[in-house]
């Protein structure tokens, strides 16, 4: 969990993950959205951004996080 605290770790969620359980374990920093897009296989996610902010138990602040604050972070530290 220090780990997490540090934002020394991130973790890929998908849409189809519990995030909300996610979010309450490691917190809201940590998670960044995961897709395989433009990969035309199986696992490419076309309408990710629409599937992570749909979930309404999940606060908005999260999810703008997970979509684009978190990714920002990871790849440009």
């Amino acid at each position: 969990m220090e780990y997490f605290r540090e934002g020394r770790v991130f973790v890929g969620c998908e849409t189809d993950e519990d995030l909300k359980y996610v979010v309450d374990l490691i917190g809201e920093d940590s998670l960044a959205a995961a897709s395989d897009y433009p990969h035309a296989d199986p696992s490419k996610e076309e309408s990710l951004v629409d599937s992570i902010l749909k979930p309404e138990d999940l606060s908005m602040k999260a999810r703008e996080k997970i979509l684009f604050e978190n990714p920002k972070r990871l790849y440009n530290p």
